[in-house]
């Protein structure tokens, strides 16, 4: 066999990349995809772009490591020296063409600099989101992506952006949802969060606990509000184990959902994890005012949410969901797309620091974090699994990153 040539392992590292990171969006508008517009300018601006260099570079960063190939590590890290370099050129040079291609470039240094090997040096990430929110003009929190005016260039598909609508950056297919939409509970959720640390009075703690539990009642409505074909579906219900320690990753007891989609799942695990994050805060008021007490409605929101996440593992790490559930209990033998690591990372992470959730929930959601890390070559993945505390500011910035995904 003929030994395969720098220009050939280029292109397939493209090839991989386009693979592992870009879903369409649907001409019907019922997902958002993901990076949905590169493959095509890509193609548009060729091989030598700094735009296809910096995919090579994420491929290869991720494939070296699940693979613990070193050569494609090093290989990496030489074109990411080169981007940095190039990209500061582009900008203060920017054409409008080049300005759009600076964008998906600041977005995929994001999740390179989250794909390298657990280091002190994995939480740089911060940097480039916020080289990548002065790009979009959207300032450094991913909040200001939600819910807004988005930009011409980042939205040209959405005809709410070209009527000046506000255009919800987690939009489910034809809900029903009556006026309460995911990106308008985020933002209340955050303000509840921001008005908590400045409390001094006991009866404003009340109040906000009140306020908090009306919200809760929010997220149902929008809940229920959703159409069946986005929905997940169950197809599997798995029985628990003998040996109920250290189940392997995908393997938990209980029922395995699908998703139309991985904008759609990833929105729901969203949605899941602001009603942990509510709870969470009620929890915390609820000591303030000495208080322990945590209603059986709220313990069943927090059960329903974890449940769900666990449900959805499977179909975010298996490369065939139908296959891995046709197999053995042994764990997922086949990675599927790294996307679905990316978007899967955080909603595990946070929930597994949710002090209502059973221990050995927990060590699972930090073993699929160890898979991620190893299997996906997201070096942020076991950082987040071996750091009992990660500060807000870097998850926040990972977010900025990945939600941006949704828009280019």
């Amino acid at each position: 066999m003929s030994e395969v040539s720098k220009e050939q392992r280029l292109d397939y590292a493209l090839r991989a990349f386009i693979y592992d990171f870009c879903v369409v969006r649907s001409d019907s508008g019922a997902s958002r995809g993901f990076l949905s517009s590169l493959e095509r300018m890509a193609n548009d601006l060729g091989s030598t772009s700094i735009l296809v260099k910096t995919c090579q570079a994420v491929s290869y960063i991720t494939h070296g490591q699940a693979l613990q190939w070193p050569h494609l590590v090093y290989d990496a890290e030489t074109i990411y020296h080169e981007v940095l370099g190039s990209l500061a050129g582009a900008i203060e040079h920017s054409t409008s063409k080049i300005t759009k291609e600076s964008k998906f470039v600041a977005m995929l240094l994001g999740i390179y600099e989250m794909s390298r090997p657990n280091s002190t040096t994995n939480r740089d990430h911060s940097i480039h989101a916020s080289g990548l929110g002065a790009l979009l003009g959207t300032g450094h929190s991913p909040l200001n992506l939600l819910n807004g005016l988005l930009p011409n260039h980042l939205s040209e598909q959405d005809e709410d952006s070209r009527s000046g609508k506000a255009c919800p950056l987690f939009a489910m297919p034809k809900s029903n949802d009556q006026g309460i939409s995911l990106d308008n509970l985020i933002l209340q959720l955050d303000l509840l969060w921001a008005r908590y640390k400045t409390l001094n009075q006991p009866k404003d703690y009340g109040v906000l606990r009140a306020e908090c539990t009306a919200m809760l009642h929010h997220f149902e409505k929008w809940d229920n509000s959703q159409a069946p074909e986005a929905r997940p579906i169950t197809v599997a219900t798995l029985s628990p184990l003998r040996e109920n320690t250290n189940i392997s990753v995908g393997c938990w007891s209980g029922r395995v959902d699908t998703y139309s989609d991985i904008y759609i799942a990833s929105v729901w695990n969203i949605a899941r994890v602001a009603q942990l994050l509510l709870i969470v805060l009620i929890e915390m008021i609820s000591t303030d005012l000495n208080d322990t007490y945590i209603s059986a409605d709220h313990m069943r929101v927090a059960k329903t949410a974890i449940e769900a996440i666990i449900a959805s593992v499977p179909y975010h790490l298996t490369d065939s969901l139908y296959s891995f559930l046709d197999g053995p209990r042994t764990g997922i033998t086949e990675p599927g797309r790294t996307l679905g690591g990316l978007l899967l990372m955080y909603p595990l992470y946070i929930a597994s620091r949710v002090r209502l959730i059973p221990e050995p929930v927990a060590d699972y959601f930090q073993r699929c974090l160890f898979w991620i890390a190893s299997n996906m070559g997201i070096g942020q993945a076991e950082l987040l699994a071996t750091s009992p505390d990660i500060d807000e500011g870097s998850l926040r910035s990972g977010c900025m990153i990945i939600w941006a995904g949704f828009l280019i």
